[in-house]
């Protein structure tokens, strides 16, 4: 469970607002990473279909790269896929052409009571080190 808190509420409503996490296969918990961090940070996933749904679970957008394996059977996504060196050795990311834009898992879902509501917002690092920026930032989450 996460515990989201929102600044002036009494102890008593902060109890209340636990918000329950369902992490995908391959999603990670959202995390703050430092004492003072007002939000949480949420990780990539995978790349996913802007049209095409998976075919075991309808509810999900189809992987077309999870960063865990090459796919071979897309050559477009395939093209896209380097190996780069990470923190714990070579691992796979996928390489964007200028001015081209991709749908992502964040791989967790999760129910909120209303009136909260999450807001997606882009690190300011994305940008100033990688040009990433988020298209519809920010985005708004609803409870319902």
């Amino acid at each position: 469970m996460l515990r989201i808190l929102t600044r002036g509420l009494r102890l008593k409503e902060l109890k209340s607002n636990m918000v329950r996490i369902h992490l995908h296969p391959g999603g990670k918990m959202p995390e703050r990473k430092t004492p003072g961090a007002i939000g949480f940070d949420a990780a990539i996933r995978a790349v996913v279909s802007p049209t095409e749904m998976d075919p075991i679970n309808l509810i999900l957008r189809k992987t077309l790269f999870d960063f865990t394996e090459s796919p071979n059977d897309n050559p477009y996504t395939e093209r896209h896929i380097v190996i780069v060196p990470g923190q714990f050795g070579n691992q796979l990311a996928y390489k964007m052409d200028p001015g081209e834009s991709v749908l992502v898992g964040i791989g967790f879902v999760t129910e909120m009571k209303w009136p909260m509501f999450y807001w997606v917002a882009p690190r300011s690092g994305l940008a100033a080190k990688w040009g990433i920026t988020v298209a519809n930032a920010p985005g708004t989450v609803d409870p319902d």
